[in-house]
């Protein structure tokens, strides 16, 4: 199990799954969280021309 972990080649990903395994879900949520707050921008912007 020690070497489960370290699976992947990429740093952020491996990262990322070390903070999910610990239950650090804020960066997450902060992540996606600014995603949709992108996304309502692109929308709104398009609407608006």
């Amino acid at each position: 199990m020690s070497e489960e972990r370290n699976q992947t080649d990429d740093p952020l990903l491996a990262a990322e799954l070390n903070a999910w395994l610990r239950g650090d879900r804020s960066r997450r949520a902060a992540l996606r969280e600014l995603l949709v707050a992108g996304g309502y921008a692109v929308t709104f912007g398009a609407l608006a021309g």
